[in-house]
């Protein structure tokens, strides 16, 4: 059997024509009639407390079909120990 190497060999990729082109196909490009989109809000203030959120704007857009916030997830979360809410970060 013929042993070939790889290493400093310049090989084209499957893919790279497509991808030059603009023509390559992504997840973000499937659009389906009943796909919903995801808004997600931060805070200005990197280490403000937040206090209250006004969500009465966003439930009057028609479309909205849920708004999600931190009090949505009661239970603290945490690789190590369990101090953040999921929705932190």
């Amino acid at each position: 059997m013929e042993h070939t190497s790889e290493i400093g060999v310049n090989t084209i990729r499957k893919d790279a024509w497509d991808k030059v082109t603009g023509n390559a196909k992504y997840n973000g490009d499937t659009i389906t009639g009943d796909m919903l989109h995801a808004r997600i809000l931060t805070s200005p203030c990197a280490h403000g407390i937040i206090k209250k959120i006004d969500v009465s704007k966003a439930v009057a857009n028609k479309g909205v079909r849920t708004i999600i916030t931190g009090d949505d997830f009661p239970i603290l979360t945490g690789s190590i120990i369990c101090d953040r809410p999921p929705c932190l970060y």
